[in-house]
């Protein structure tokens, strides 16, 4: 179950997991959230349903699916999450075996680090997205966390009503007209910080640096050429090839010992280390 297939780290996460999955003979259904709870909802009473083997999925609200995770664990069916839960210093879900960490707290850290080394003090805002995913709720809590703790200065938070372009931009109007002294914009994606850019350089703020999140090949590419100040590259094949991986275990051995929290690799990617991005 993809959240929102329209998103490239999401897809390169599914690929993965498809990939990995075919490989060992299996068969591969997928379905899109389309950003909604009750869609999520039902796409994974609807796979209980189906009577597959395993249910692999990004949960926007975790409490909401507790009674499918209920429902697959009767069912003997492996379900296998991204992000459940959400923050870092909370047990693993109740029914679950193991979670793949995406690591929203390190990834704040990272980014309010790299900036508070190139501009300590300095005044920040942050592009949040207003559907109810609350992996990405508890980032933005995180960043604002991890960004004070560094010393950078708090200016707000302004969200984006759609997780597209057109979302992303308006957001990121509405903030540079908010907060004109703003230095830095920490966006939860990478589309985000993309669209976030062409609309500070459309009103001639080139001195506003944008920090993305994902570190997908557009979002690299924009590091090179300057559109984006920085971005943390996050391995969501890794993330795929570990959910299958994962629910293929346990599908073979119940009773086989996992891991309760896998975590992923990341790394923060400026103009000074680009080259050293994975491809």
């Amino acid at each position: 179950m993809n959240i929102y297939s329209a998103i490239p780290s999401l897809q390169a996460g599914e690929a993965a997991a498809k990939a990995e999955v075919l490989k060992h003979s299996g068969k591969f259904i997928s379905k899109d959230d389309q950003l909604d709870v009750t869609t999520q909802v039902n796409n994974c009473n609807q796979l209980i349903a189906q009577k597959v083997n395993a249910i692999l999925l990004y949960p926007l609200d975790p409490n909401s699916l507790a009674p499918c995770f209920k429902a697959a664990a009767a069912a003997q069916i492996v379900v296998i999450p991204q992000n459940a839960p959400v923050a870092a210093d909370q047990p693993l879900i109740a029914t679950l075996r193991t979670d793949i960490v995406q690591g929203f707290d390190h990834d704040a850290f990272l980014r309010a680090q790299a900036v508070a080394n190139a501009d300590p003090g300095s005044p920040y805002a942050i592009i949040g997205l207003a559907a109810p995913v609350a992996g990405l709720t508890y980032f933005a809590k995180r960043q604002k966390y991890w960004a004070d703790k560094f010393g950078l200065k708090f200016l707000g938070e302004v969200d984006a009503q759609s997780d597209n372009a057109a979302g992303a931009s308006a957001a990121a109007g509405s903030l540079l007209a908010k907060y004109p002294t703003v230095k830095t914009i920490f966006a939860y994606n990478d589309n985000t910080g993309l669209a976030a850019s062409s609309t500070a350089r459309g009103s001639s703020r080139t001195d506003v640096r944008i920090v993305a999140s994902d570190g997908q090949p557009a979002a690299i590419a924009g590091v090179k050429s300057g559109v984006l100040w920085g971005v943390t590259q996050i391995d969501f094949k890794a993330i795929g090839t570990n959910q299958a991986d994962a629910a293929m275990v346990l599908i073979g051995s119940p009773k086989a010992k996992v891991p309760p929290f896998v975590t992923t690799p990341m790394k923060f990617i400026t103009k000074s280390n680009v080259s050293s991005a994975s491809q």
